[in-house]
């Protein structure tokens, strides 16, 4: 066959028929994650925890993670901006690990159920499975 991503998107929209439960979980469970820690970061800011940030988030390799910092010492660092950075470590690394897993579990669930070789059986592209699965999991 030539055309080795046929049929891709019908697959992703037959994966997301299967699995809207549990993207809606995922959406959720990560807000309320993401939404929990406000109050902890509260308290950081009032002690010398924000200046331990601060100086944290002054490493090259922090900077280039999320970027520059908008403030130039810490008594202007805020909590916002502090919840910003952590947050967007914090989900970027959640997101990583779970979006690597549903890969995994999703190819070897469908290769081991038969799945793929029903789908290979028909006129779909080889890669079209794989395809629809990765755009599934960056949603």
């Amino acid at each position: 066959m030539k055309r080795r991503f046929t049929y891709t998107f019908m697959l992703l929209i037959f994966q997301l028929r299967q699995k809207w439960l549990w993207l809606c979980l995922w959406l959720i469970g990560i807000t309320t994650f993401a939404s929990g820690y406000v109050s902890a970061f509260e308290k950081i800011a009032e002690d010398q925890g924000k200046v331990g940030l601060f100086i944290t988030m002054k490493n090259p390799a922090m900077a280039a993670i999320v970027g520059p910092l908008p403030v130039k010492s810490a008594s202007q660092y805020s909590v916002g901006v502090m919840y910003g950075h952590e947050m967007t470590l914090f989900i970027a690394v959640i997101t990583m690990i779970i979006a690597g897993s549903f890969m995994i579990d999703q190819t070897r669930k469908m290769e081991e159920n038969g799945q793929l070789e029903i789908l290979k059986s028909l006129h779909i592209g080889s890669q079209a499975s794989s395809m629809a699965t990765y755009w599934f999991a960056s949603l």
